[in-house]
């Protein structure tokens, strides 16, 4: 008979939103705050950040929930990796607000939709809000908060309110909520608890060493150890075992880290993608040739190169990324060597 370790593979899901969030009890609390049926009279913006697999989207999605079970207050969610115009913005929460709205401008839209909602408050949660171009970041966000919209936007960091408008900056008074990095302790204490509570797997499938392992090599990114745990039981069930080996953990990791830098790239903007494949041509460049073939090859590729600090900015993105590494240079001075991370 063939051996059965995945119990409730949903559990190990991307998607899947539990109803229990480890670890995240004081972001939780801040979140709850700044939304009408939970804490405040009126909505209040707020910013989530961190790094991926930090917890930020399902926590979002979680107090969003939690919300909407109120009659007070109605909750929106829309992904902007998605969704990346305000066309589209507007376009989905208008089907989330169940309106059917024939092609027409945004000012047919945002006037249909501000009669749909009337004065009831809501809160309107835009993910991945800093893969916005700067003209779709300010046009939607100027318009939601001309609607009366609270926003609760989700970002890898802070860097893009340094694109803000000062009209759009003048009506958006983000409270900052920061997620750092999952130690090794908490992300076994996630592992087990998908395991245990959520029953994915059988729960003599999975020793402790082995979660240890899936732990040290995610580096603190949830998102990445469940996936990982997933794909290893995928791997030792077929291959007709009933426990998991770390060879299976090795073997999954290394496809979850491909998927997710090949997720990444996809979501990246032309400007990072030219970064890229200088440092995949190159594979090292010192900081002090770095601008200038990165202007030069924008050119080439019919962009126009933006300033040095725009520049340094998507330098410090990949970097939080890691899709890219640096390290002093054996010179004198303060020259950096970058190049993508294997």
């Amino acid at each position: 008979m063939r051996a059965t370790i995945v119990s409730n593979p949903d559990v190990l899901d991307e998607g899947f939103v539990p109803d229990m969030l480890l670890f995240r009890d004081a972001q939780m609390k801040e979140l709850a705050l700044s939304i009408p049926a939970l804490g405040r009279l009126k909505p209040q913006d707020c910013l989530c950040f961190g790094r991926p697999g930090t917890g930020k989207t399902s926590l979002v999605r979680y107090v969003l929930s939690e919300a909407s079970n109120c009659a007070m207050t109605r909750t929106f969610y829309i992904n902007c990796w998605e969704r990346k115009t305000l066309n589209a913005v507007l376009n989905e929460l208008a089907m989330q607000a169940g309106l059917v709205i024939p092609e027409s401008g945004s000012t047919q839209k945002t006037d249909r939709l501000r009669q749909k909602l009337g004065d009831r408050p809501f809160m309107i949660a835009l993910d991945e809000v800093d893969k916005l171009e700067p003209k779709e970041l300010n046009d939607i966000l100027y318009i939601l908060k001309d609607l009366g919209a609270g926003l609760i936007c989700v970002s890898n960091s802070r860097r893009f309110l340094i694109c803000l408008d000062p009209r759009v900056a003048s009506r958006v008074r983000f409270s900052e909520i920061r997620f750092q990095n999952y130690t090794d302790e908490e992300i076994v204490a996630i592992l087990r608890n998908r395991i245990d509570y959520y029953s994915a797997l059988n729960p003599q499938c999975c020793q402790p060493h082995v979660l240890t392992r899936i732990a040290e090599l995610s580096k603190g990114d949830a998102r990445v150890a469940i996936q990982t745990l997933g794909k290893a039981a995928d791997i030792a069930e077929s291959a007709g075992r009933d426990h998991i080996e770390e060879s299976d953990v090795l073997d999954s990791f290394a496809d979850v880290r491909l998927l997710k830098q090949k997720y990444q790239l996809e979501t990246l903007s032309p400007h990072h993608k030219v970064i890229v494949k200088l440092l995949q041509t190159h594979k090292e460049i010192s900081s002090s040739q770095f601008y200038g073939l990165y202007s030069r090859k924008a050119r080439r590729s019919g962009i126009k190169a933006k300033s040095s600090r725009s520049f340094n900015n998507y330098l410090k993105d990949l970097l939080d990324l890691k899709l890219m590494e640096c390290d002093r240079a054996n010179v004198r001075g303060n020259v950096r060597i970058f190049k993508l991370v294997d």
